[in-house]
């Protein structure tokens, strides 16, 4: 059974599949039972890619928690956002309503799994929320460790962003699309 998290308390969960509201539709992965079941297991955080809903991590969920590990996932701000939201409003959404509340309310280490985009504000919502800085903080939890699916990590601190990762040139099948105002426009090559 799969329960669906409010945006505003994502660890608040309600027994129904799917939570329709004003601001998105929101999931959390996981049950009662399996969370019993892994009381001494992390936490599995999904942060899903630029254009994905955590329905489209269901199966990588439903097999993590076979394996007694719960999950939780939650659409990012950026998804169908009419509004201007940034990468930076996604990881403070990850980091203030998908890791914090696992690690301070559900008391469980994480790991975090993003898949492309969601690398990029996934990577940035952990800083300072490793397991060894939040001991010495006097906390019990923390941030076990990061997987990336699929991912673009640039080198983080130094000012640069992802066009940077790439000498400061776009690869050669995605160009800026200044016509329409969208910033990258894939192309196929051939």
């Amino acid at each position: 059974m799969y329960y669906a998290a409010i945006k505003s308390q994502p660890w608040r969960t309600t027994r129904i599949r799917k939570f329709k509201s004003k601001l998105s539709t929101c999931y959390c992965l996981s049950s009662h039972r399996q969370v019993a079941m892994a009381a001494k297991k992390p936490f599995f955080v999904i942060v899903p890619g630029a254009s994905q809903n955590p329905t489209h991590y269901a199966y990588l969920a439903h097999l993590l928690q076979l394996a007694g590990y719960p999950t939780f996932s939650s659409a990012l701000p950026t998804l169908g956002a009419t509004d201007k939201v940034t990468a930076e409003d996604d990881a403070r959404y990850v980091r203030d309503r998908m890791i914090i509340p696992v690690l301070d309310h559900e008391e469980h280490d994480v790991i975090l799994f993003t898949h492309s985009y969601s690398s990029i504000p996934g990577s940035a919502a952990v800083e300072h929320l490793s397991k060894p800085e939040r001991v010495a903080a006097g906390k019990k939890t923390g941030v076990l460790g990061q997987i990336h699916l699929a991912t673009l990590l640039a080198k983080g601190g130094d000012g640069t962003d992802i066009v940077g990762a790439f000498g400061g040139n776009y690869p050669p099948h995605i160009r800026p699309d200044v016509s329409t105002h969208i910033h990258l426009f894939c192309m196929m090559t051939g």
